[in-house]
């Protein structure tokens, strides 16, 4: 069964494609790394910077022609402040707060250390606008204003440099740059020669990134008016609108319509039926079900190569493992962590054509097995990453192909934990949950390993 784009919801859609780790040769970066160092060094010296900018969306879904542009003002002060905004959500960063807003919700929290990547991966509402296609442009700016080497943050995941032919952005002949990634969509810079600042981006999808029905046309972003300088104090301040409620969680920030918590149906209740296909070696696969498992307590880590916020929480099932794996007494037998994959697999139209025999007649089938190509995606993920995720008999890494177990746990937003004890019970769900969630669960399966089997807690309160 293929997995339906309608099974995850916008906020998964939402989340931006990981980039993919530089191959061991190293990206090819001639002719364009100058031209990119250029723009690294002026985008470094800037003391601030504020656009006007928006994202422009135009496709096809199902033959009907839709365009949509989508405002994403965008303001940066040295050392760590920031505001960014695209419907429904907002981010901002005023030096003594963090206010996350979504879809009339906002979060009040202190502020990080620093700023970086895996700041937006922590938060629902910065995960939503610096994530996806759309939000490529937006992550580029961030990277270029914010990085201690803007040049080799750019440079994250990216085979080659290209130089194209210059062309005109609102009457400047500007200089074109394309950024061809291992994996993922290629963006194209155009760069204003005179000052060296991003003009205009335009996104270009790799194949098999969007659901069948729908064919882009354009995806491209636009600053305006940009001012480089320090902006003001109130571009930064959340004003939150009359009919804004506070929330106290990031679940609650993340509640859907009915304001039910993601995972929340699933808490306290005995885990749904689902198999999952387990990594095995010599390239084959081990399906398991839930029924396999009682007995233990079992961490799932649901995730995607293509999940930003997912990174920070992989590192974090890795340490967790370690603590596992090298202490003594009932956690090997009784503790599975278990990482699931959930990348779909390509569509029959975008598999390779048939290699032919000297003779002209195909190998047989020629159909791309989608376990292997899978497989084959996780596993140079996780090895470009330096994680080490299966480790039996604690920890093991599986695949879902089918959608079966995305659907029977019904998962909506990645990155999710679920917990589930000896006797079957679900005892905690966290989405979007940051890497120090992982953490906090060690004492909570320390626990669950501690109580004797047939005596379980009872119904969680989480």
């Amino acid at each position: 069964m293929r997995r339906s784009s309608a099974s995850v919801s916008a906020l998964v859609a939402a989340l931006a494609i990981a980039p993919a780790a530089e191959s061991r040769q190293g990206p090819n970066l001639d002719p364009g790394h100058t031209l990119l160092a250029r723009v690294a060094e002026a985008y470094k010296a800037l003391p601030g910077y504020v656009d006007e900018g928006s994202v422009r969306l135009s496709f096809l879904v199902a033959g009907d022609d839709k365009t949509q542009v989508v405002p994403r003002p965008f303001a940066f002060a040295r050392p760590d402040r920031l505001a960014i905004s695209s419907e429904p959500a907002s981010f901002h960063l005023d030096g003594d707060r963090q206010v996350s807003a979504i879809a009339g919700r906002y979060l009040v929290s202190d502020p990080p250390e620093s700023l970086s990547d895996e700041t937006l991966a922590r938060d629902p509402a910065a995960s939503y606008i610096f994530g996806g296609l759309p939000g490529i442009p937006s992550m580029t700016l961030f990277r270029l204003l914010t990085s201690e080497d803007p040049y080799q943050a750019i440079l994250q995941g990216v085979e080659r440099l290209e130089r194209e032919p210059e062309r005109a952005v609102d009457g400047i002949e500007c200089r074109s740059l394309r950024i061809v990634p291992f994996s993922g969509p290629v963006v194209r810079l155009l760069i204003d020669p005179q000052t060296f600042l991003v003009r205009r981006i335009e996104i270009v999808p790799a194949p098999g990134e969007l659901p069948d029905d729908i064919q882009i046309k354009e995806i491209s972003w636009s600053p305006g008016t940009i001012i480089s300088d320090v902006p003001p104090d109130s571009r930064f301040t959340y004003a939150a609108p009359e009919d804004a409620r506070e929330v106290e969680s990031l679940a609650a920030l993340m509640a859907g319509p009915d304001g039910e918590e993601p995972g929340a149906g699933l808490l306290g209740r005995p885990a749904p039926q689902f198999s999952l296909e387990l990594l095995a070696e010599d390239d084959q696969v081990e399906r398991i079900s839930n029924t396999d498992l009682e007995g233990n307590v079992v961490l799932i880590d649901v995730w995607a190569t293509w999940c930003v916020p997912c990174q920070p929480e992989l590192r974090a099932i890795d340490q967790l493992l370690d603590r596992y794996a090298s202490g003594s007494g009932p956690a090997a037998d009784r503790l599975r962590v278990i990482s699931l994959n959930i990348d779909s697999p390509p569509r029959p139209d975008e598999e390779p054509p048939a290699e032919t025999e000297e003779d002209g007649e195909s190998p047989g089938d020629a159909a791309v097995d989608p376990v292997a190509e899978i497989r084959s995606r996780v596993e140079e993920h996780l090895t470009s990453a330096g994680l080490s995720l299966d480790r039996p008999p604690i920890g093991r890494v599986a695949i879902d192909p089918g959608g079966e177990a995305t659907e029977a746990l019904d998962i909506q937003a990645i990155p999710m934990l679920v917990l589930i004890d000896p006797e079957g019970i679900v005892r905690a769900v966290h989405v979007g949950a940051p890497a120090r969630v992982v953490r906090e669960l060690a004492s909570k399966i320390d626990a669950l390993l501690a109580t004797p089997q047939g005596n379980g807690p009872g119904r969680s309160d989480e």
